[in-house]
């Protein structure tokens, strides 16, 4: 007989708290033979659906900095250098501010 998709879920929640109360190995083993019994899930599957779910880390890097403008000046100019790898942009990046500048005004705060 199958189990409809809140059935699952509730069981969910009640094994996923009867194998975090479990402490031992045995214990881990009988709690995961009957929830693949009644659901038809794979051992490796309910593992990962009983265990507590991990967080996500953090962006990792350097944090994002500068401005709106400057994103969108960035874009453009990447767009101009006919999509050029980041390595060589930056190469090219104060000859390709120049010649904008040459055409246009640039916001003082963007173009440094």
């Amino acid at each position: 007989m199958e189990m409809s998709k809140d059935e699952k879920a509730s069981y969910l929640g009640i094994m996923r708290r009867r194998y975090a109360a479990v402490r031992t190995k045995r214990g881990w083993g009988n709690v995961l033979d009957e929830f693949c019994g009644m659901t038809g899930l794979s051992r490796k599957h309910a593992i990962k659906a009983l265990s507590p779910k991990r967080r996500v880390p953090g962006r990792r890097g350097c944090p994002p900095g500068g401005t709106r403008d400057g994103t969108a000046l960035l874009v453009r100019l990447w767009k101009l250098s006919d999509m050029m790898c980041g390595k060589l942009l930056r190469a090219i990046l104060p000859e390709l501010l120049a010649s904008v500048a040459r055409r246009e005004a640039l916001p003082e705060t963007v173009s440094r």
